[in-house]
């Protein structure tokens, strides 16, 4: 008996180290996630970030279309926006695309100076060896004969109809064991995952293919483990009609405009019918996790929206419609739209998401941001949500059955259904405040303050209900160095304090990312957390981590991490426990 409390324990604390693990991840920006085992409280914050990297996508997009045309003066305005509205996604790709359409445009001192801009900020990597490579060809060309020129010029003609392929494979061993109060250890993972990613693209002068793979594989090797697993992100097959603009992509795929809620096995047609509007079509089977490897058509939805672009493709609209069901019954049916515009100082986003059929509003959102002319940027983010997203098989949760059809032959009313997914769904808001400033040209730094507030659920349904949080309010500064102890180094330094009605966490943490050789590079990160409970507890928990990583080729990394999780809790009893992780992992990365 004695044993197997100690087996409960064990993993009580194994999950609340776990939870802690979640924290340790966070930054000031992405989804930030507390959990308190005292009031059963879930807050998220959300960021304008993965905002940002679904519109430059669409502009890095629009601008290549416009390299295409020869609409270079376009194509350099679009990746100005890019640039301003720094995704970190496709901020350097838009350096050196716009130095290129500068060099299409024949502004060769302004595609020179871009290059340099380009290799002075990213000095390192295989996409930097391309820039030097096309800065050497133009300063060849410079001073060669015309017929070299324009033998040069053929022959990139001649590859415009090839096929483009770069990808890479992944592959990781990992290795994480626990140690508790006892001096019990217990292995928690020992696995091997391989990841894949693969692109290919074909180029003619009438039409474009894209075809992306993004796949892998979890080997479990514990004895009571998760078991194996495979996880399937993306698969499509896209085609452009290069004269008319028309796309039509399908498989797996995301989309984040149209009423779209994430990842979807289905179809998107994209039809322009005007200079800068499109209307667009789309359709599929939702995909609630990569883990998800085959077709489930059991919910299924179509929608139509409608794009303006207008100013210069600075300001975008869309407008959308879109009906989803499940199992013979209506699951979300919404009418919303969105905007977004950038220019060099500005970005603003806004969207609205209602559920007619529900007539509730599920979504509404608005984030902008300023930079001054001295780089200080302002960013405000205001966001109101269901959570989660509002829709008929939210009845589900907390039921001991998995269909509608089989809630509703508990003799439930498709109205009292309906009810039961009300009931289930909390209404979430969140509003972020964050400045960035560069103190010299070596520093940088930041602050964000964060209030966010989860409603109640009511009790119904057999399922218990939970209550509503106290506003939970998020503190954090961080200051960015370059160059601090060696040249061509990253430095960050953070603190953040956490007010979570229950309880308040005070973080601190450190990244180092020091070159030391040109094939070795060394990554240190430290974070340490104090927790102070209403009732008296307190937990501590320190994180210390350290990543080498050896690069012989350019195309080819080796990385070693370990580390642990160190933590150590008082009771309500007064006793201190006393709970650790160790863990490591060891691995490749190979480019192609």
């Amino acid at each position: 008996m004695v044993r197997y409390m100690l087996n409960d324990l064990i993993v009580q604390r194994l999950q609340r180290a776990l939870s802690l693990v979640c924290l340790l991840l966070v930054t000031t920006t992405g989804f930030a996630q507390e959990n308190s085992a005292d009031n059963h409280t879930l807050s998220v914050t959300f960021t304008e970030s993965s905002v940002d990297s679904s519109q430059s996508s669409k502009l890095m997009e629009r601008a290549r279309i416009a390299i295409a045309k020869a609409e270079y003066g376009r194509a350099i305005a679009l990746y100005d926006s890019v640039i301003a509205m720094n995704s970190p996604e496709h901020v350097q790709l838009a350096y050196e695309y716009q130095a290129l359409a500068h060099q299409k445009a024949r502004h060769f001192a302004l595609a020179k100076a871009g290059y340099q801009r380009y290799l002075e900020m990213y000095p390192e990597g295989s996409d930097s060896d391309r820039v030097r490579q096309r800065l050497a060809v133009m300063l060849t060309l410079e001073q060669s004969s015309p017929k070299l020129k324009s033998s040069t010029k053929q022959r990139a003609l001649k590859s415009d109809s090839l096929w483009n392929t770069n990808g890479g494979i992944y592959q990781y061993y990992r290795y994480s064991s626990s140690v508790n109060s006892a001096g019990d250890s217990e292995q928690v993972l020992n696995a091997l995952s391989t990841d894949l990613q693969l692109s290919s693209r074909y180029r003619s002068k009438t039409y474009d293919v894209d075809v992306r793979v993004s796949t892998s594989y979890f080997g479990d090797f514990l004895t009571n483990g998760p078991g194996n697993s495979a996880r399937l992100s993306y698969i499509y097959v896209a085609g452009v009609d290069r004269e008319t603009d028309r796309k039509i992509k399908v498989g797996r795929q995301r989309q984040s405009n149209g009423g779209v809620i994430g990842r979807f096995d289905g179809l998107s047609i994209e039809s322009p019918f005007a200079e800068s509007f499109s209307a667009n079509f789309v359709a599929g089977f939702p995909v609630d996790s990569s883990k998800q490897t085959s077709i489930e058509t059991g919910r299924h939805f179509y929608g139509f929206n409608f794009d303006w672009q207008t100013m210069g493709d600075r300001l975008d609209l869309n407008l959308f419609v879109i009906t989803q069901k499940i199992d013979g019954m209506l699951d979300r049916q919404a009418i919303g739209g969105q905007f977004s515009y950038f220019d060099n100082a500005d970005y603003l986003f806004g969207l609205i998401d209602y559920d007619i059929h529900f007539n509730e509003l599920n979504a509404f959102m608005l984030n902008g941001r300023h930079r001054f002319e001295n780089e200080t940027s302002v960013n405000l983010s205001f966001n109101i949500r269901k959570s989660p997203y509002l829709s008929t098989r939210n009845a589900l949760i907390g039921q001991p059955v998995d269909s509608l059809g089989e809630l509703l032959d508990t003799f439930l009313t498709e109205d009292e259904v309906e009810d039961l997914a009300l009931d289930r769904t909390m209404d979430t808001q969140t509003t972020t405040a964050t400045i960035s400033h560069p103190l010299n040209n070596q520093y940088d730094i930041n602050g964000s303050v964060t209030l966010a507030n989860n409603s109640d659920t009511p009790t119904s349904g057999g399922v218990i209900g939970i209550e509503a949080s106290d506003s939970n309010i998020y503190y954090s500064t961080e200051l960015l160095g370059r160059g601090v102890f060696v040249e061509s180094d990253i430095s960050i330094f953070g603190i953040r304090y956490s007010n979570l009605g229950n309880s308040t966490v005070t973080s601190a943490y450190t990244t180092l990312r020091l070159p030391l050789w040109p094939e070795w590079r060394i990554n240190p990160r430290l974070r340490i957390d104090f927790r102070e409970n209403t009732n008296g507890t307190e937990q501590l928990t320190v994180s210390p981590t350290v990543q080498l990583q050896y690069r012989p080729a350019r195309n080819m990394f080796f990385e070693l991490e370990t580390g642990a999780l160190l933590y150590d809790q008082d009771t309500t009893l007064g006793a201190s426990e006393q709970f650790q992780i160790y863990f490591f992992y060891l691995g490749y990365r190979y480019i192609f």
